[in-house]
């Protein structure tokens, strides 16, 4: 605009179509997200910047969620009488069996006209300055809201379904219903700094901040390895509070601090080379965890509220919370240091041949930062006005550490309590 302002506009339109086979539309909509930039420089020669961004972000169409209307890698699941083969004769007497849960894609799910894949609004606010001629300091401000999830709703309204299959009739299931929502919510605010300063002109300093001021929400969407994954918001409402199913507090990638400090120092040796020494500092606070118990049948009470709504079937196992309700725990945090030593001689010309040395958790921390967090409902003590128990029992290793993920890991897929790396090569 001129020398003092900048502003950048962007829009990005997203058409996304799916059909699998047997003509079932999995997803057919369209989306539309701005970006829009502004950068002021008040002095107009770069020394101080002030920076502020706004965007929408659409979120991935994941076919672990799209494809739950198709048998396509998503096959009938059905659990009911005991026996084997269809010539089983008591398990076609209703009187002999009881159902236990069905599941029928192409039969008992079905999408909302035009469901979509959630949308993340950010805003960010940022301001920035030179430190002399030799270095630089950047304070941003984090706004990040989450909304439009994808859900499942199992309720009365939703109906029911008779599945007969191949001259077996499995029974009546209560329909399963993907909607978008906008009920549940997931909400990030944070500060980051960043600076970096040469302190000489062999040695810089570089360093960066994160304070969390907020991550949370009534709504992970994840697990390890599981992507997308519905919570039991809106299933059987009459019987699913959101204080003991899907609370609203920390989310599991909640950490209140984290620090990164690193330098490098070049030491030159003249006609013996040179040799880099780098350092990185890396402190993290602890992760959030709840105390919670999954796979809970429902109960008595709950069933007969269930009965009586006009559900032809009900809940599978559910995972339950208690106490402070999500995220109300904390792991302990940890600090690591890591060291780094190149060196390379000029051997004839540009060739070089080089060697280079790291040594991660250099001071060999093995603090334990996580654990078994199992816990059972107390089936003897208090419960609640839906009969969920309000108590639990530590399960038999709570507390103790169960895989190398619980002590800091240093590189992916390498265990240990110091790691030492070497390399070598040639440069020409």
């Amino acid at each position: 605009m001129n020398d003092h302002l900048t502003v950048n506009l962007g829009i990005r339109s997203e058409t996304v179509d799916s059909q699998a086979t047997g003509n079932i539309v999995g997803v057919d909509t369209s989306t539309v997200v701005p970006r829009l930039g502004l950068a002021f420089d008040p002095r107009g020669d770069g020394r101080y910047t002030i920076q502020s961004t706004y965007s929408h972000y659409s979120g991935k169409y994941n076919d672990a969620q799209f494809l739950q209307n198709s048998n396509v890698g998503n096959p009938d699941f059905y659990t009911g009488p005991p026996g084997q083969g269809r010539e089983f004769a008591p398990g076609f007497d209703p009187n002999n069996s009881v159902t236990v849960f069905g599941l029928f894609p192409v039969r008992t799910v079905s999408f909302n006209d035009d469901l979509h894949s959630p949308l993340t609004k950010e805003f960010t606010f940022s301001g920035g300055s030179q430190l002399g001629p030799r270095g630089y300091a950047k304070v941003t401000y984090i706004n990040r809201r989450a909304r439009d999830f994808i859900e499942d709703f199992f309720t009365v309204e939703g109906g029911s379904t008779e599945v007969v299959q191949d001259g077996q009739n499995f029974g009546t299931f209560t329909n399963q219903v993907f909607r978008n929502t906008e009920l549940l919510n997931r909400v990030y605010d944070a500060l980051e700094v960043q600076t970096r300063y040469q302190v000489t002109d062999s040695f810089m300093v570089d360093g960066s901040y994160t304070v969390q001021l907020k991550n949370e929400g009534s709504f992970e969407g994840e697990a390890t390895n599981q992507p997308a994954l519905s919570s039991a918001a809106f299933d059987f409402p009459e019987i699913t509070p959101a204080g003991r199913y899907f609370p609203t507090g920390r989310l599991d990638e909640f950490q209140r601090h984290k620090l990164r400090v690193w330098g490098i120092y070049n030491l030159a040796l003249g006609g013996y080379g040179q040799v880099d020494i780098g350092g990185l500092w890396r402190v993290n606070s602890g992760l959030a965890h709840s105390l919670q118990s999954s796979r809970v049948a429902v109960n008595a009470t709950q069933q007969s509220l269930v009965d009586a709504a006009g559900y032809v079937s009900g809940p599978s196992p559910r995972t339950i919370y208690y106490g402070g309700g999500r995220g109300s725990e904390s792991f302990k945090g940890y600090g690591l240091f890591d060291l780094s030593i190149n060196y390379d001689i000029p051997i004839w010309g540009s060739l070089r041949p080089w060697i280079k040395a790291e040594i991660y958790n250099l001071f060999s921390n093995d603090k334990q930062i996580s654990f078994n967090t199992s816990v059972r409902p107390d089936t003897s003590g208090p419960v609640d006005e839906l009969g969920i128990p309000t108590t639990f029992v530590e399960g038999a290793r709570f507390g103790e550490a169960t895989s190398p993920n619980d002590y800091p890991q240093y590189l992916p897929n390498l265990d240990g309590l110091r790691v030492f790396q070497l390399a070598f090569g040639l440069r020409w």
